[in-house]
């Protein structure tokens, strides 16, 4: 589990899993999320759904569901819970996602005067070769000029941004 500050000095807990087909463990991942102490925003890598699973097919109580299936080859699927306290304060940043990196970004902003967090849930397939890094890279990149809290004269007053996932390191050849 990862703790980042937010804007209101509590923590924002943000978890990550690789669970390898969502739809067969979601009520373990339920038990999980439910029982113990409340993951505000929580992904799922290799969460292999397309379009004929419905997101009622992968709810928990309390969170709402986002959901990048794999359209690529390659791909495997994310799917991201956001628990309900802090919805009201989650923007789905889809201009910072990439084509070449299985990725899903999130804003959080819950105080008109303090930075946001940005959070980044991230897959990189084991067949990935190395320009997946410079994809990777240039993804950071893009998120660090489109939001208006980060890099530049700005710089003092960034947010927090987190990125989780599965790297999958590849070896050299």
């Amino acid at each position: 589990m990862v703790h980042a500050s937010s804007a209101s000095r509590n923590k924002l807990h943000v978890g990550h899993l690789n669970i390898c087909h969502l739809r067969n463990k979601v009520l373990e991942l339920g038990l999980f999320l439910t029982q113990s102490s409340p993951y505000h925003i929580f992904g799922v890598s290799e969460s292999w759904l397309n379009d004929s699973v419905s997101d009622d097919a992968v709810s928990i109580s309390g969170y709402s569901v986002f959901r990048r299936d794999a359209k690529l080859p390659g791909q495997t699927g994310l799917t991201v819970y956001v628990h309900h306290t802090v919805l009201p304060f989650t923007r789905r940043r889809y201009d910072l996602d990439s084509n070449d990196v299985e990725c899903m970004w999130f804003e959080i902003k819950d105080h008109q005067k303090s930075p946001p967090v940005l959070v980044s849930f991230v897959y990189r397939n084991p067949a990935s070769t190395f320009i997946w890094y410079d994809h990777f890279l240039h993804m950071l990149d893009n998120a660090s000029v489109r939001h208006p809290h980060y890099g530049g004269s700005q710089y003092r007053h960034a947010q927090t941004t987190c990125c989780m996932g599965v790297n999958n390191y590849a070896t050299w050849p």
